[in-house]
């Protein structure tokens, strides 16, 4: 009989038996970080002629190495563009090139001056570009200007969010290495003393998403992190067990998850769905946890509705993760209890990131669940909690080549090592409750977009292991999900005391 391998926060980084966590996902404290400057230029994005918008950023970027991880700041200004004094209200890159995902880059820095309204505004003047990967001489950035969202619309309002970022055009940031010159480097304790400094004022300024209920913070968390969607998943507020195993299904189907009661959705959902110009809706739960009325109401407006339910949580769970399986085939899977909700919030990171189905389980595998999870033939069975949570008689009735249990001394520091496992080396986080899931289920499914694992506190507490994490990481983006009821502003000034 195999043993299972188990993960700690002292062990986490020593753990390399199953693939899913090695010593070279690890973050090293022996890493030597460079600094450096470095020659820029912007090229259009089929050849190699100068984009217009390379007057408008600093020939230079400074480029900050370490380890395998590597931050570019590029410095822009305002540029006279065809009558207009314009400027880069937005900067996006491409993760790997033409086709793929377009992530999200940090603005560091901003400048007031006045917009193409003669109103006064703040634009970027120093964003950030992180990176996982060194040396690479070229990025494909997608780069709006609120002189050519202007051109257009047709000389209407280039600020609005519908508006933003029509005139969007794709560029090629090119690094020329040959010419970097290597920034002397500070003192080791100069660079602790401001890594604090960072920490503290970022975390101090963490953004919150917050509605003024569950389903209104599910809304405000679809409207920053999705333009649009063809498809929305759909699950009830108050009834959590459906929706515990649907972020996977979500982050594939780059669809926003949206919360409703169980007899009728409140008309904001339902504008949030229009707005994404969805067409699809996919239910996850029966008729008690979303009625067909809500189905009626959502057929009525045009759109295809698709239930994903069985008898139970169990098989609601099992189903989705076939649903999954069929999208991204794997022969791996994540392993939670069906009662604490809390591990299966957690491990969203780990599943969007892996595309890997959550199954929930109960004390007891009865024969169809077993049969049916054999029926895998799985290579890696990674479980979350502990004994407590899925016991070890489950996880031996289970057959996999290698099997790792990833179990903290409570659901918070669970959750750390779990977003440790999933992003070692993450620069942002999202915080949500660990004690009411309803706010993060709705984030679950970004986590993967936005490639940010999610952590769980209490309501005025932070874990001393989420502490560390933030400090260990220079965490320089959290955003925490959820109002003052559910994470106070404790949390905030806890993350940021010594």
């Amino acid at each position: 009989m195999k043993k299972i391998a188990y993960v700690s926060m002292a062990a986490l980084s020593a753990v390399s038996s199953v693939g899913i966590v090695s010593n070279a996902d690890t973050v090293k404290d022996n890493v030597s970080v460079k600094e450096m400057e470095i020659p820029v230029t912007l090229l259009k994005a089929t050849s190699n002629e100068e984009s217009m918008g390379v007057k408008a950023i600093n020939p230079v970027a400074k480029v900050v190495v370490n380890g395998d991880n590597t931050e570019i700041y590029i410095t822009f200004k305002g540029l006279e563009f065809l009558n207009m004094f314009g400027h880069v209200t937005n900067v996006r890159v491409y993760e790997n090139g033409k086709g793929t995902k377009l992530m999200p880059t940090e603005v560091v820095k901003t400048i007031k001056e006045k917009d193409l309204t003669k109103n006064e505004r703040e634009f970027p003047s120093v964003i950030k570009i992180t990176r996982n990967k060194a040396n690479e001489k070229e990025l494909l950035l997608n780069i709006s200007v609120d002189a050519m969202s202007s051109i257009k619309i047709g000389g209407g309002n280039p600020y609005t969010e519908e508006n933003k970022d029509k005139g969007a055009e794709d560029v090629r940031l090119v690094l020329d290495y040959s010419k970097a010159k290597v920034v002397e480097s500070k003192k080791e304790e100069e660079k602790k003393e401001e890594a604090k400094k960072e920490v503290t004022k970022v975390v101090s300024n963490a953004n919150r998403i917050a509605g003024n209920d569950r389903y209104s913070t599910a809304v405000d968390v679809s409207k920053k992190y999705y333009e649009s969607a063809e498809t929305v998943i759909l699950a009830n507020g108050t009834i959590y067990a459906d929706a515990l195993s649907s972020s996977p299904l979500a982050s594939l189907l780059k669809a926003p998850v949206l919360l409703t009661s169980a007899k009728s959705i409140s008309s904001n959902t339902m504008n949030e769905i229009t707005r994404l110009k969805a067409k699809k809706v996919v239910i996850v739960g029966g008729n008690n946890s979303v009625s067909e009325d809500v189905v009626n109401t959502l057929k009525s407006k045009g759109l295809v509705v698709e239930r994903i339910s069985g008898d139970n949580r169990y098989k609601t769970s099992m189903l989705i993760a076939k649903k999954i399986r069929e999208v991204s085939p794997s022969d791996k899977a994540l392993l939670v209890s069906g009662k604490n909700f809390a591990d299966a919030l957690s491990v969203s990171s780990l599943a969007t990131e892996k595309n890997l189905p959550i199954v929930l389980v109960p004390s007891t595998l009865n024969e169809e669940l077993k049969t049916e999870l054999n029926n895998w033939k799985l290579s890696d069975l990674t479980v979350i909690g502990g004994n407590s949570s899925v016991s070890e008689a489950v996880v031996n009735d289970i057959s996999a080549n290698n099997k790792i249990r990833i179990a903290g001394k409570n659901r918070y520091e669970t959750s750390v090592l779990v977003a440790k496992t999933a992003y070692p080396k993450t620069l942002g986080i999202f915080i949500a409750s660990g004690e009411n899931p309803a706010d993060a289920l709705s984030v679950g499914a970004v986590t993967g977009k936005q490639k940010m694992p999610l952590v769980l506190v209490s309501k005025n507490k932070v874990d001393s292991s989420l502490k560390n994490f933030v400090n260990e990481n220079k965490v320089t983006n959290i955003v925490i999900i959820g109002g003052e009821n559910s994470v106070s502003s404790n949390v905030s000034t806890e993350l940021t005391s010594k």
